[in-house]
C-alpha cells in the first residue's frame, strides 16, 4: 500500500488536477506492477513555501514488508513519474520516505498487521 502525499509549490504554474496515468507510470517506472492496484497519490497545492524551493515535495509512506531494493525502486520510479507527468527536472522534486511498522496503520475499521 504505497501512499504518496505530494505538496505542489505555489510557484508551480502547471496543471495539477487529473493526472491520468500517474499511478500506472509510477508502477511501470518502479518495476513493481503488482503494487499498482494498491498505490495512492494525493496531490495538494501549497499556500506558501519558504526556504529551499521545490516544485513538488512528496512524502512516500511504505510498510516495512517492502524490501530495501523495492523501496529504492519505488522512490526512483516515483521521481521519474512525477518529473515526467509534471514536466519537471529531477532537482525540482524532493521525495521523503517513511517506513511504517506493522500495527501502525488503521484501515477499513481495523488495525493492519503484516
Amino acid at each position: 500500500m504505497p501512499i504518496v502525499n505530494c505538496i505542489v509549490s505555489p510557484d508551480f504554474k502547471g496543471e495539477i488536477e487529473s493526472k491520468p496515468g500517474l499511478i500506472q507510470r509510477w508502477s511501470k517506472e518502479s518495476g513493481v506492477s503488482e503494487a499498482g492496484k494498491e498505490m495512492t497519490i494525493n496531490i495538494v497545492r501549497s499556500e506558501a513555501q519558504c526556504g529551499n524551493k521545490y516544485k513538488i515535495v512528496a512524502y512516500l509512506d511504505l510498510p516495512t514488508q517492502w524490501s530495501p531494493d523495492s523501496i529504492i525502486s519505488l522512490q526512483r520510479g516515483l521521481g521519474i513519474a512525477l518529473t515526467k507527468s509534471f514536466s519537471l527536472t529531477s532537482d525540482e522534486v524532493l521525495i521523503i520516505t517513511h517506513v511504517i511498522e506493522s500495527g501502525k496503520i488503521f484501515d477499513k475499521g481495523e488495525i493492519v498487521k503484516w
